[in-house]
């Protein structure tokens, strides 16, 4: 079979000093006014982009796949080299060798395509409109509409087979085979580009500082300001086409297409931290898990090392790895190999046949929300594998209460339609918004149909309705948690009697329903009698806080003084007494 791989070919083509023929597109750029525009990745997508977040991580919040064949797509192509991205409502796009951008549902069935002029090796990326962003080889990165009609394409001197990287304000980066790092607007105008001194086939990272952090096949790691002024590059021993990883700490994890493999941690400055040679060219990207190991594949192994760069473990094929592991919610790590399978490996470093990918398995793999693993074949098949739990459909997803303060619990349960298995069944649960969060998924054992789970809140500034969708055996079901904004839940005094002349401190005590959101709130204070009880206008009460004291002035009365107080706060109201008395 002809060496088709991106990386492969990149590596082959830079060696031999063949240059490639940009094929002449000219797509001018076009917006409709009416479509908005998403500022940075969309942040309910479980698999948004490319290795799934910006800094190349590979990690997921979801995991427990088994290898169990949900269903396979053949989608008209020879073979898949794009990785796919999942979008909130569970949407898979990937791209195909035949050109097209494809959307599959949930369940398998095609939902749009998109045709381009050249074979899609790059991975699509979703921001937070929903709009997908992918390079072709026809020399164009393109911007398209959920619905799949394209909003503008940018012409790059040569083809993209980089995959792009939506930073917070929107601007979407990436690397095209003319050597160019690109910046690229959100309205599809150029903002800048950095010329390197080869094709730039690697996917940029970010780090938190805002740099884009990528490799060139001039063998040089480049990090590259917002603004677009080279910050720093470090040489390496090979052509980069494999993409950076970035650590919490902010260390670079890369690998190089030098012959023994060299793999790099730098800092964030630039400067090495150390080198590790793993004894074969390296192609596929690398992942981090939960803990901090590092998973980079070379040759046909992959190798588990530590922070420190020491070898915790090596896992072998029987072929070549050129695709780029996924890291499950569990600690697994999904990856394809050129030996036809599918294989899962544990934390551990044991490996595990998962499925078949007849002949080889090029595409990275990306995990979905109800812990199934999409990646696409040599074959043409585009294959999504689950777990044979979560097959027992959904009855019902319910909240109690319906509406709780910002930062307080709630409590939710789902029914299944009957008792699950021996093993017991698990049900996905998803939130539409960062105001909750729960974990997922929910377990129900075999000797019921309904489990509870905890749902935590944030402090709101206002009333927030937040819907929660649970999934289980091809059905879903939604519900809805309003997160209210903190409003006055009592008020007191003490004493609540006092005589009007005396020198007695009275203070006053307003409790929240919840605590006040950042920013904290202020509380309006006032008095039914200010001849004989006055309070401050107001109180202000910190974010975090549930409560605030103030003192309240009292004054000598000919006759006793039944004094109401009232705070009020988000439109409600607590009242108190505090009786003023002669003498």
């Amino acid at each position: 079979m002809s060496m088709v791989y991106s990386a492969l070919l990149a590596l082959t083509l830079s060696l031999n000093g063949i240059q490639r023929i940009p094929t002449q597109i000219a797509i001018p750029p076009s917006i409709p006014p009416s479509h908005s525009i998403g500022h940075g990745l969309m942040a309910t997508s479980p698999w948004p982009m490319f290795r799934n977040n910006l800094q190349g991580t590979s990690q997921s919040l979801y995991g427990g796949c088994n290898g169990f064949n949900r269903w396979q797509a053949n989608l008209g192509s020879e073979s898949f080299y794009s990785s796919p991205c999942i979008a909130a409502d569970g949407t898979v796009y990937v791209g195909t060798e035949n050109g097209v951008l494809t959307a599959l549902n949930p369940n398998g069935t095609v939902k749009w395509s998109f045709a381009t002029n050249g074979p899609i090796w790059s991975s699509p990326a979703l921001d937070t409109s929903g709009n997908i962003y992918f390079g072709s080889d026809d020399d164009n990165l393109y911007a398209l509409k959920p619905d799949g009609t394209k909003l503008w394409a940018f012409t790059a001197g040569d083809q993209v087979e980089s995959s792009p990287t939506i930073a917070a304000d929107g601007t979407v980066y990436v690397g095209s085979w003319d050597s160019n790092l690109y910046a690229v607007n959100p309205n599809g105008s150029l903002k800048w580009k950095v010329k390197t001194g080869g094709p730039v086939i690697s996917s940029p990272a970010i780090a938190s500082d805002g740099s884009v952090v990528v490799g060139s096949c001039d063998k040089n790691v480049y990090a590259i300001s917002s603004l677009g002024s080279v910050k720093w590059k470090f040489l390496v021993k090979g052509p980069i086409t494999s993409s950076p990883a970035i650590a919490s700490d902010g260390t670079i994890y890369i690998g190089s297409e030098s012959n023994i493999g060299d793999f790099y941690a730098l800092s964030p400055t630039g400067t090495s931290k150390w080198t590790v040679n793993l004894g074969a060219p390296i192609i596929p990207s690398p992942a981090i898990g939960t803990a901090g190991a590092v998973y980079q594949p070379a040759g046909a192994s992959i190798n588990a090392l530590s922070p420190s760069g020491t070898r915790l473990w090596i896992g072998h094929f029987q072929d070549a790895v050129r695709c780029s592991p996924a890291v499950g919610s569990d600690g697994m790590i999904y990856i394809g190999a050129d030996d036809g399978n599918f294989y899962q490996v544990s934390p551990g470093g044991s490996v595990q046949y998962l499925a078949n990918g007849w002949p080889f398995v090029a595409s990275s793999p990306a995990i979905g929300f109800d812990g199934v693993v999409y990646y696409g074949t040599g074959s043409g098949y585009f294959q999504a594998i689950g777990t044979e739990v979560n097959t027992v459909p959904l009855s019902s997803i319910s909240v109690s209460p319906a509406s709780v303060p910002g930062g307080l619990g709630a409590t939710g349960t789902v029914t299944l339609s009957t008792n699950p298995p021996g093993g017991g069944d698990v049900v996905t649960l998803r939130t539409s918004s960062s105001l909750i969060s729960l974990v997922t998924p929910v377990t129900v054992l075999s000797s019921s149909t309904s489990a509870q789970f905890a749902i935590s809140t944030t402090p709101v500034t206002t009333d927030t309705p937040v819907t929660i969708t649970a999934y289980s055996g091809g059905i879903t079901k939604t519900t809805t948690l309003t997160v209210k904004a903190p409003v006055p839940a009592t008020l007191t005094v003490s004493p609540n009697s006092v005589v009007g002349s005396s020198n007695t401190t009275v203070t006053g005590t307003v409790t929240l329903s919840g605590p006040a959101p950042t920013g904290g709130v202020t509380v309006v204070l006032s008095s039914s009698n200010t001849s004989a009880a006055t309070v401050p206008n107001s109180i202000a009460i910190p974010a975090g806080v549930t409560s605030g004291t103030f003192t309240v002035a009292h004054t000598k009365v000919s006759t006793q003084a039944t004094v109401t107080l009232t705070a009020t706060l988000n439109g409600a109201s607590a009242t108190t007494t505090l009786t003023v008395t002669v003498g």
